[in-house]
């Protein structure tokens, strides 16, 4: 079993699930516990990105910070869901220098990488030593270039059906696109720099930031949208009110 690289997007993708049978008197090898947590690190994965999507989940500001090796950022601890399913935790404030180059790249991307490592080495038969367990990590990465703003557009079909009263068929629609394979690239953007002519830099941390809604923050946001529709109802109701009526005597 690997922890990263390609066997982490397949455990993504759609593939039939395989599991342990087990029975009285079954050698379990390394391939067996290699199986069983594979499992269930596939059915997180295809999960977490069909059902939930990539994009931060909480957490993972980023400001203009100064670091011990000059110029760079601040990224807040926090979580997101990277392009293969996978969890990305940052359990501290991390601070990433920008690229050494003078002057520095007028247009920066910030991207936040699911890293693993292995850890507690213990001696092994053979070998000299094991690592027993993986540490499952980040890593952040300032690279120059730019990326799309983030759009939640909707498609003109999708519209027309909803707007139709079709509501079953608009959500076929939109389930139909939603396997895709994985992404090639499952890093999670976090923000965009751009860097001023006097060394200043901006942090654009909302344009091209995809978010995983949670219900908690999506109840909020119904909420905010129920409310938006009471004072845009009690404004109509307003003007109506406003608009002097018509009264017609009844026919003698």
């Amino acid at each position: 079993m690997t922890s990263s690289g390609s066997d982490d997007r397949r455990l993504a993708a759609l593939h039939a699930p395989r599991r342990n049978r087990y029975y009285v008197g079954k050698v379990l090898a390394v391939s067996d516990l290699e199986m069983e947590q594979d499992y269930l690190r596939g059915a997180d994965a295809q999960l977490a990105r069909l059902v939930l999507g990539a994009g931060v989940v909480c957490g993972l500001e980023v400001t203009p910070a100064q670091t011990a090796d000059g110029p760079g950022i601040r990224v807040g601890a926090g979580l997101a869901l990277d392009g293969w399913g996978r969890r990305i935790v940052v359990p501290r404030d991390v601070h990433v220098a920008l690229p050494a180059r003078v002057p520095p790249p007028e247009s920066m991307v910030v991207a936040l990488r699911y890293q693993a490592h292995e850890a507690d080495v213990a001696p092994s038969v053979p070998g000299d030593g094991e690592g027993g367990t993986w540490i499952e990590g980040h890593r952040v990465e300032i690279r120059e270039g730019t990326v799309p703003a983030v759009t939640a557009d909707c498609s003109g079909a999708t519209l027309e059906l909803i707007r139709a009263g079709e509501v079953a068929q608009a959500l076929a629609l939109l389930a139909r696109a939603a396997c895709a394979a994985p992404a090639p690239d499952p890093g999670v953007t976090l923000a965009t720099i751009t860097a001023g002519a006097d060394g200043g830099l901006t942090v654009d941390a909302h344009v091209a930031r995809a978010v995983v809604p949670t219900n908690v923050a999506l109840m909020q946001l119904i909420a905010c949208l129920a409310a938006r529709v009471e004072e845009c109802c009690a404004a109509s109701q307003a003007r109506e009110n406003d608009v002097p009526r018509k009264f017609t005597s009844p026919v003698q």
